[in-house]
């Protein structure tokens, strides 16, 4: 059945009164951002600046990256942005609208999250069921119960498919030393023409974000399982 493509949509709106709109457009099935097909990209964008030494895509068979061609207007309308600037933030889903009175960083975190997700990277293609469920502003726990949750319900259909499943997070471990090592790169490419550190500090965040999976990972999610009882 034709299903309607799944529309996120993020306004960033200030106390001089600008309002700043991006609607994110995304394929149901594929759950990938739909780009028009006039849509440039700058050339920071190209698959050969700073590429990731993970990257397995090919030269010749695409041109840009995928990342950053997905966040390229964002980082261009907040390259001279502040991180610490005050705003209000909306995030419509289909489902239900949230706000938050936050920093553009804690904004552009979220919306960064969800690009990467859909962008069509192949490593970051292991976030496409959560940018079906987006969460904006998540805290560290939320995340943290949010992707490994959603990587044992993947596990649950490898094993249906008479897979062997990955119990032990061994391999969501592996994953997350890759996204640690595309979100440096990206980095690298963002400060190439940022003049301020809204976008930078939106990054380091999400780098953060996945030292911490890494860690709890590690620890064997010692702080969730307090939820579950003995």
């Amino acid at each position: 059945m034709k299903q309607d493509p799944y529309r996120i949509e993020y306004e960033f709106r200030f106390e001089d009164g600008t309002v700043r709109n991006f609607d994110i457009v995304i394929d149901p099935h594929r759950m990938e951002a739909i780009r028009p097909q006039s849509d440039s990209a700058p050339a920071w964008a190209r698959l050969a600046f700073k590429r990731c030494n993970c990257c397995a895509l090919s030269e010749t068979e695409t041109a840009h990256c995928p990342i950053a061609r997905n966040i390229a207007e964002i980082v261009e309308e907040f390259k001279d942005t502040i991180s610490y600037k005050d705003c209000t933030v909306v995030c419509r889903t289909p489902e239900r609208t949230y706000m938050k009175d936050c920093t553009v960083t804690d904004g552009l975190v979220s919306i960064f999250g969800l690009l990467n997700a859909t962008s069509g990277c192949p490593t970051m293609g292991l976030f496409k069921p959560m940018a079906r469920f987006h969460l904006p502003f998540a805290t560290t726990e939320e995340t943290v119960a949010r992707s490994t949750s959603m990587y044992l319900l993947g596990q649950y259909f490898v094993h249906r498919r008479h897979g062997q499943p990955d119990l032990d997070l061994k391999r969501l471990d592996e994953h997350f030393e890759q996204v640690r090592h595309i979100d440096a790169c990206l980095l690298e490419r963002i400060r190439s023409v940022s003049q301020k550190d809204a976008d930078d500090n939106a990054l380091v965040a999400l780098h953060a974000m996945a030292d911490i999976l890494s860690m709890q990972i590690e620890y064997k999610l010692k702080n969730l399982e307090y939820l579950f009882g003995e």
